[in-house]
């Protein structure tokens, strides 16, 4: 009778047996010897896809320790990171130097988001280093990594994190979860040429002052603030395909918002304008404007008029669209009348409570529009009582 033991397993056998184990397990094996070590090394894209530092309200702290060991088993070969920074009285287990001396090796990193603290507790460090010295010391850290091109920051020291992300300068997507000045934001745009997706909660300033600065940004998402003059010449920049607002932050109608359409509709010929996703409620004249952008192919708004969803059926080179209608507004029929307009659609979500018929003259509408030869089935969702079940 033959014998195995798990030095017999060949490397594929064992990465699989580790997708069964947990992050405590990882670091005990990969401690065994230097071949499973290289194991763990090799398979840690599939088993830490995105690896995570952090501490939530009721982890153990020792499960901080072991991720730590785990990191520096894995930092060269880590591509996505997340920490969870958050400052306790107390003891803790794992001092910020210790954290940014493995950092500074991730060779391979490119994506990093760094939190300041969150609903679910985080990552507990030194508490005699003041936190906004934690948040400078781990941006510091990434400024020299070589493959870095994705930097997420939620923190309240704004003046240090503008300062950190001035010094990059191949960044291509960029999320600055805090307060930043235009002018602060228009050095990183210009030391990052290749900047190509742009989130921000606030901007101190003219956000469109950032526009000679961005040729290459293909998406954008920010608020609107009636403190600002204009958003219209967001519409001048050459590449841009995806603009997300994420809140008008004024009276309705919204005037910057509807001169934010009709920048866009002037340049249609120009513009690579395709995702428009507007998380503020939008009324009937806003919606007039909005379906001047004849070459959207992604739209997500909401209303609470269900007029404005006959207003749709003017984009017809739509392919995703994602509706949310107020409790008033039921808009069954003209809902249906976008399945009839717009043909190109490959998704449809809508946030309402239709009537029980719907199902069935979907069905209808879609076998009348649709060639099922040379087009996928609709995806068709709804989050409204039916749930079209």
């Amino acid at each position: 009778k033959m014998e195995l033991n798990i030095l017999d397993l060949n490397d594929y056998c064992l990465g699989s047996v580790l997708k069964y184990h947990d992050l405590e397990d990882h670091v005990r094996f990969a401690q065994t010897c230097k071949r499973f070590q290289e194991v763990l090394r090799d398979w840690s894209p599939v088993l830490y896809p995105d690896f995570r530092i952090k501490r939530s309200h009721d982890t153990d702290p020792e499960e901080v320790k072991w991720q730590f060991q785990l990191l520096c088993i894995l930092r060269d070969v880590i591509k996505r990171l997340y920490l969870d920074i958050h400052q306790e009285d107390g003891e803790a287990p794992l001092s910020i130097d210790d954290l940014v001396g493995q950092i500074k090796e991730m060779e391979s990193l490119e994506y990093i988001a760094i939190n300041e603290g969150s609903m679910f507790g985080g990552l507990n460090l030194k508490s005699s280093t003041p936190r906004q010295q934690l948040i400078e010391k781990a941006l510091d850290a990434l400024e020299f990594l070589p493959n870095l091109k994705s930097v997420s920051v939620s923190s309240k020291t704004d003046i240090y994190t503008a300062c950190c992300l001035k010094r990059m300068k191949c960044l291509e997507r960029i999320s600055i979860d805090n307060k930043i000045a235009v002018e602060d934001l228009i050095e990183i745009c210009k030391s990052n040429e290749n900047l190509r997706v742009l989130w921000l909660r606030e901007v101190v300033g003219e956000l469109a002052d950032i526009v000679p600065h961005c040729a290459n940004l293909e998406e954008i998402s920010f608020p609107m603030f009636a403190s600002h003059k204009s958003y219209a010449r967001l519409a001048d920049l050459p590449k841009l395909r995806k603009v997300i607002i994420k809140s008008t932050n004024s009276t309705s109608p919204c005037a910057k918002l509807m001169e934010l359409f009709d920048a866009f509709a002037d340049k249609k010929e120009q513009t690579a304008l395709e995702s428009m996703l507007l998380f503020s409620c939008l009324n009937f004249d806003e919606a007039s404007k909005l379906i001047q952008l004849t070459s959207l192919k992604e739209l997500r708004c909401s209303f609470d008029d269900a007029r404005c969803i006959d207003l749709l059926t003017d984009l017809t080179e739509l392919e995703g669209l994602y509706i949310m209608l107020g409790r008033s507004a039921a808009g069954s029929k003209e809902c249906l009348n976008i399945l009839r307009s717009c043909q190109k659609l490959k998704r449809l979500h809508i946030n309402s409570n239709l009537s029980i018929e719907f199902t069935s003259k979907a069905l209808e509408v879609l076998r009348k529009v649709r060639t099922p030869e040379k087009q996928k089935p609709l995806q068709l969702y709804s989050t409204g009582l039916m749930h079209l079940c």
